[in-house]
């Protein structure tokens, strides 16, 4: 412990906790630590709370114990090794009729990032054209935690391509282009619909002209700081989430 009682004891309960969580999750790979917890909680008075054994479930029970008053939910990474929360082996909800298309994405990691929001939000399907790296690339697989191998990744040569494998008929999808600038219409005030392909753009140059004059909507996520973008991996998770939400919510209402 880098600090004595006195200076312990000088702490906030919130500061404590937070040392006291800090020194249980490092407990699960040094269990060496497990002495400074179990000084630290007896000069509280609160022998009941010592761990006297090195047993994880133990262990994982006083770390959610300080952890919830930090005011803040326990680590996931934390979770995670104690088995408590994990990934599931089927997806927890049906998938939505959307997909993401990808043109000349430089970045690996933004693409492998892209990927691993599919995932979470269930969007079907990665269209990727020109440049954007495909699923073999390391940067992709890293940022993608394993889900290209479960997230439909496509090559294609144009959006038209993409429209045509994705449905045809009555079943063709929007074409919906996330982009800033003057004229696109706030997340919050969409209607999406049923079906869709969003379109992301270069991180340099955006969306080209083209694609947004095939699009049959152009949306922006409201910013309020001085940059006017947010990074694209980034702006894609906050528009999964909004057409995820909205899906849910339409067909909660169509259903009661």
């Amino acid at each position: 412990m880098a600090f004595a009682q006195r200076k312990f004891l000088a702490l906030s309960s919130q500061q404590q906790a937070r040392h006291l969580a800090r020194m249980l999750a490092g407990a699960l790979d040094n269990a060496t630590l497990l002495d400074d917890y179990n000084k630290a909680v007896g000069w509280l008075g609160r022998r009941e709370l010592r761990c006297e054994k090195a047993v994880a479930a133990r262990l994982g029970e006083l770390y959610v114990h300080w952890q919830s008053r930090t005011g803040r939910g326990p680590e996931r990474r934390v979770l995670l090794r104690l088995g408590i929360e994990g990934d599931a082996d089927i997806a927890r909800a049906p998938p939505l009729n959307w997909a993401v298309f990808l043109p000349d994405i430089r970045s690996a990691h933004n693409v492998g990032a892209i990927v691993r929001t599919c995932d979470c939000f269930g969007f079907r399907t990665v269209f990727r054209c020109g440049y954007t790296p495909g699923p073999e690339q390391p940067g992709v697989q890293s940022a993608a935690m394993g889900t290209q191998d479960w997230i439909s990744i496509v090559s294609v040569g144009d959006l038209e391509d993409a429209r045509k494998r994705f449905g045809s008929g009555d079943q063709a999808p929007a074409v919906v282009a996330l982009e800033t600038g003057p004229g696109a219409m706030p997340l919050g005030e969409v209607r999406w619909p049923q079906s869709g392909i969003l379109i992301l753009g270069n991180e340099q140059a955006g969306i080209s002209e083209k694609l947004k004059e095939q699009s049959d909507l152009i949306v922006s996520i409201p910013v309020y700081g001085r940059k006017a973008s947010l990074n694209v991996a980034n702006a894609f998770a906050i528009a999964a989430w909004e057409i995820r939400r909205s899906r849910d919510a339409a067909h909660f209402v169509a259903s009661t």
